[in-house]
């Protein structure tokens, strides 16, 4: 999409002020009013074409762990259902793989095996990771935290679908790790805000997720392509997006549209008249007018202030007329809603 560079916003707003250049605490200042008006233009529309993701493929949770500190702090977060490793292993994983990752290249994983006199337990433990050959990646569990103690009335271990579902964990004295008492495992089905996979797990490094910023809209399956696809309620909080109408267990994958974090300019006073970082082309005559009428303002001139910020106003409001319009002609953000139903067409 097109841009203009920084350099050049900054010449013009040194044009409307009639100078040739500034002090070095009014370059401060000024660096400081373009990113304050770059976040307004942000927030005024979720529909910014160049900040809009549609059907994005995101882990969903099933639960939660919480209550650990110290060195088994990286053990807290969201964890996903992974799937079955090459000898039927049922496998959770966190979603936020980067942060769990320690100096010797282990990571927290809940299992439960396909056979044996395990079968039916579900295992915490510390796992290693090793990519043997491409599109094969062999997981070692070492360190057991704790399993799943919870059992009938023959004795016999009871079998959960998930580890969120067990009552009694039964902690490994190897470990030298007691129970918090705050510790919890709670179930959840949440899309996080961060999502990072580029640790293990894959033959090939995967980069990180996009930030999410706003959810927009959820999907059971990959959306606006050939066929309907069923959309998810959800509410938001600081974790990410909670999905409300689930049938039957949590999915492990959604598809997401929703709106990238915002990210403020890196520009320094020092090199204002130089920069050649990138300002979107729909924000730089907002971006402009706003920053020299905060100038104005600094400076007393508030009447200056008031022209200019009617002209930056009339600037934006061309280009969240624009949005309108795009948004209106296509549903990627538009939710179609009956008396009967909510689905996206």
């Amino acid at each position: 999409m097109q841009t203009k560079a920084y350099k050049d916003l900054f010449d013009l707003i040194s044009a409307l002020a009639g100078v040739n250049s500034f002090t070095d605490d009014e370059k401060k200042n000024i660096v400081d009013f373009i990113n304050r008006r770059y976040l307004q233009a942000y927030n005024m529309s979720p529909n910014w074409v160049r900040y809009l993701t549609v059907g994005e493929e995101r882990n969903v949770s099933s639960f939660k762990i919480g209550g650990f500190s110290g060195v088994y702090a990286p053990a807290n977060g969201e964890y996903y259902k992974y799937g079955k490793l090459s000898d039927g292993t049922e496998i959770f994983v966190p979603v936020d793989q980067l942060s769990q990752v320690d100096p010797s290249n282990r990571f927290t994983i809940f299992y439960r095996k396909s056979g044996g006199v395990d079968i039916n337990k579900w295992t915490w433990t510390k796992a290693t990771y090793e990519k043997t050959a491409e599109g094969i990646v062999t997981v070692s569990p070492v360190g057991i935290i704790a399993e799943s103690g919870d059992v009938d009335a023959s004795g016999a271990i009871i079998k959960y679908e998930s580890p969120a579902d067990v009552k009694i964990w039964d902690w490994n004295s190897e470990t030298t790790v007691s129970e918090p008492d705050n510790f919890t495992v709670e179930q959840s089905q949440i899309i996080s805000t961060d999502e990072t996979h580029e640790v293990f797990l894959y033959s090939k490094p995967r980069a990180s997720k996009t930030e999410i910023n706003e959810f927009i809209r959820v999907y059971e399956t990959k959306p606006l392509v050939n066929e309907s696809a069923r959309e998810y309620d959800f509410y938001t909080n600081e974790s990410g997006a909670s999905l409300l109408n689930i049938v039957g267990s949590t999915p492990s994958k959604a598809f997401v549209t929703y709106k990238k974090a915002f990210t403020a300019f890196s520009t320094t006073y020092n090199n204002v008249t130089t920069s050649t970082e990138e300002v979107p082309i729909e924000f730089y005559p907002f971006i402009a007018h706003a920053s020299y009428a905060d100038f104005l303002r600094m400076d007393g001139q508030h009447q200056k202030a008031l022209v200019e910020e009617q002209t930056a106003q009339g600037a934006i409001d061309m280009q969240l007329e624009r949005n309108d319009i795009i948004s209106n002609i296509n549903n990627a953000t538009t939710r179609f809603s009956t008396y009967v139903n909510r689905q996206s067409r």
